[in-house]
């Protein structure tokens, strides 16, 4: 039998009349409430949590019902969860091989079973890893060392080397551009013909006086300055006589007060009868040539352009 609700009949006023009514619409409303409870739980499996309202036969099946579909729901999640990259042995791994205090930038799975994309940052500079997924092998990424027809592979390569490359040169033009800063005493500065200073560029030359192309940036001084500025830092990056010769001509920058007289100082520097001067302090000319390849800097002349 269905359970009612029946008011005794006597009379009421309208203010009692009211409130029964109130009472009545709370019971339904609770009954169709323990009714959609049941329901959920005995049918729909994400509203098992309140099964705490159903019958004891209910309870049962949904239970049931909630074991029986973990087995599909769990077991495929713990067998992926084996795929997932080992974070914590990459690191470890790679400070075995010396690499310390490097950070992971970023992961991405390269579409073979097993293996990941993984750029690391060590300081200033990123490096682009192969790297298997329980961390132990890594692979340094090469497009020339990796011969593929998977086309998803090939382009998430691309672009993940494309992508270290531009980060790794505004480090480096950065770090550079910073040893110009350090050393304003040993910077060749040459204003630019730009009329407006909005339009104009710094150009940044990092050059050795026993380099040969570096000679043949000499004959660009004109092209650069119509675009802007021109700083130019002498480097002894090839051999120790190349670091005398740029100590040797720190001595004598600040004697050269016109811009015409700095490019003929300039000039007579990459002369093949330029000679450095006897018994002359080599240290900070050594100084700067070990900070230029402690940024990154591999060979000159090395240009840079803002």
């Amino acid at each position: 039998m269905k359970f009612q609700y029946i008011r005794p009949y006597h009379k009421h006023s309208s203010k009692n009349i009211k409130a029964f009514g109130a009472f009545d619409a709370l019971g339904a409303l609770f009954a169709r409430f323990r009714s959609f409870v049941r329901f959920c739980a005995r049918n729909i499996t994400p509203f098992t949590p309140l099964i705490f309202l159903a019958k004891k036969s209910q309870k049962k099946r949904a239970l049931a019902y909630v074991l029986f579909l973990s087995l599909f729901v769990l077991i495929p999640i713990a067998l992926h969860a084996k795929e997932m990259l080992n974070t914590t042995s990459l690191i470890d791994t790679l400070k075995s091989s010396e690499i310390t205090n490097a950070k992971i930038i970023s992961t991405q799975e390269s579409g073979i079973n097993g293996f990941w994309f993984v750029i690391v940052q060590k300081d200033n500079f990123q490096i682009p890893f192969f790297a298997s997924s329980d961390g132990k092998t890594l692979m340094i990424l090469s497009q020339e060392a990796l011969i593929t027809k998977n086309t998803t592979l090939k382009n998430t390569l691309e672009s993940t080397t494309k992508k270290v490359q531009e980060f790794n040169e505004k480090a480096r033009e950065d770090a550079v551009i910073a040893i110009f800063q350090k050393y304003p005493n040993s910077v060749l500065r040459l204003e630019g013909k730009a009329k407006s200073d909005s339009k104009k560029s710094i150009t940044y030359l990092v050059l050795d006086t026993n380099c040969p192309y570096c000679k043949q940036e000499l004959q660009k001084i004109d092209s650069y300055l119509a675009s802007g500025d021109l700083h130019i830092l002498i480097a002894g990056a090839l051999s120790l006589e190349s670091t005398k010769k740029a100590a040797t001509f720190y001595t004598k920058l600040d004697e050269q007060k016109t811009q015409e007289s700095k490019i003929s100082y300039l000039k007579k520097a990459f002369e093949s009868s330029y000679k450095p001067s006897n018994n002359i302090n080599a240290d900070k000319a050594m100084n700067i040539a070990q900070e230029l390849g402690g940024a990154g800097l591999q060979g000159v002349p090395y240009i840079i352009k803002r």
